[in-house]
């Protein structure tokens, strides 16, 4: 089942957050950031209510700009490039998004937070269901 969230019409959608999720990838995809998240969705709290029969969850993200992505550290936090940030960082949870016109921002943590902004336009919402 797939639900798609616009980010440019008169109201901002409500989009799912999937906290504590785990994401198991990310990766760009032609026009689109990529997040598969784990198995056995339905476990989670964010999800058992709304999804009771929820395996999976890919999020694919309509880029219309670049993707900035800081990482928290000792001093604050730092810069990264997108496809280093991609390759290094693995099985990170899904705490929060904020959904804005044309745009998200999202914190992932895996021992630190990891935050993107991302320009985008519409997002999809794949679901991988129990029948």
């Amino acid at each position: 089942m797939i639900e798609k969230y616009y980010l440019n019409g008169d109201e901002l959608p409500n989009i799912l957050t999937p906290h504590d999720c785990q994401v198991k990838e990310i990766y760009l995809k032609d026009e689109y950031l990529v997040f598969e998240l784990g198995d056995d969705l339905f476990e989670y709290d964010s999800i058992e209510y709304v999804y009771p029969n929820a395996l999976s969850l890919v999020i694919r993200y309509h880029l219309i700009d670049d993707v900035s992505v800081v990482i928290e550290n000792k001093n604050g936090y730092k810069n990264l490039e997108l496809n280093k940030m991609l390759k290094k960082h693995k099985f990170m949870e899904y705490l929060y998004h904020y959904v804005r016109y044309d745009s998200m921002i999202i914190e992932l943590f895996n021992g630190k937070s990891i935050i993107f902004k991302l320009y985008c336009d519409y997002v999809e919402y794949e679901w991988k269901l129990e029948e």
